[in-house]
């Protein structure tokens, strides 16, 4: 084995290489952020470094929370996956309280006050997980068959993927139903019975899409964003989008060049930051970002 086969294979290789490529990305997306953001932050709080300072905040405390979430002993771990189901459902419960819960985009699922506003779906998929595990460890040395798993994975997914679809976010439910088939899967389960499981999420996600007529139009809008019917409406995000990627070319125009975060892309510093990315970065730029996710993606598996 040479030198860098046997460094590749150890455990500490990975963690540099999950470290270094979460860098890259945190740092290419404030570049970004910064660039993507300015118009719309001078227009709406009057500095085109307000959202990109208010990103390097909570980066600020995000670092050490990651670093005192690093550090603590897998007991601890244990007795929050015991309980996070339950903290996951209280947050998305709170939602539902008037006042409390947030709607941008038709969607209720935001919580917040002021300019600190976030999504407790986001926070819900790894307390799931972390539960998920829990169940699955405690269950390892018993012999219940593949039925029990199912019966204690399924009902808590079930319960929290109703409460997201209360507040009209088909998006995130869709994720929840794909991180409970891939804990399946990691748990043994029979390909079979993974097989039958997509086939009836995919079904019943059709069957939502078709029924609603917001829903059916954006997927239309997706495969034909300049349509005359779509796109002076709801294709103008996507068509804009496909523009600033097209006009990027191999090199892009130039970083803080992007034509298209003037005003067409209303959401140019979040949905859409890749666009940009490709506008102002070019195909090479789309190619580093995605290179890194897989690198991150490689030495999580790891």
């Amino acid at each position: 084995m040479s030198r860098r086969d046997n460094f590749l294979s150890k455990p500490i290789s990975s963690y540099y290489l999950l470290l270094g490529s979460t860098a890259a990305l945190t740092g290419l997306g404030l570049v970004m952020i910064l660039s993507a953001s300015s118009i719309h932050s001078l227009e709406t709080n009057g500095s085109s470094y307000a959202i990109f300072l208010r990103q390097c905040v909570f980066l600020l405390i995000a670092i050490p929370c990651g670093f005192a979430a690093s550090r603590l002993p897998i007991a601890r771990w244990k007795a929050l996956g015991k309980v996070s189901l339950l903290i996951a459902i209280a947050m998305l419960l709170a939602l539902r309280v008037p006042g409390v819960g947030h709607s941008i985009n038709g969607n209720t699922n935001w919580l917040g006050y002021g300019p600190f506003v976030f999504q407790p779906s986001e926070f819900a998929k790894f307390l799931l997980v972390l539960w998920a595990g829990h169940m699955m460890a405690s269950r390892e040395r018993s012999s219940r068959g593949e039925t029990n798993v199912l019966l204690l994975l399924v009902p808590g997914f079930a319960i929290v993927m109703l409460l997201i679809m209360a507040g009209r976010d088909l998006g995130n439910a869709a994720v929840f139903a794909s991180i409970l088939l891939g804990l399946l899967f990691i748990s043994g389960i029979r390909l079979k019975i993974i097989a039958l499981g997509a086939v009836i999420i995919t079904v019943l996600v059709s069957a939502l899409i078709y029924t609603t007529p917001n829903r059916m139009r954006r997927v239309l809008v997706v495969l034909n964003p300049f349509s005359d019917e779509y796109y002076k409406l709801s294709g103008w995000q996507p068509a804009h989008s496909i523009m600033g990627l097209a006009s990027g070319g191999l090199f892009g125009v130039g970083l803080g060049a992007s034509r298209q975060k003037w005003g067409n892309l209303a959401e140019a510093h979040t949905d859409f930051i890749f666009s940009v990315i490709g506008e102002e970065l070019g195909l090479l730029g789309t190619l580093c970002v995605l290179l890194l996710l897989a690198t991150l993606i490689f030495s999580i598996f790891r």
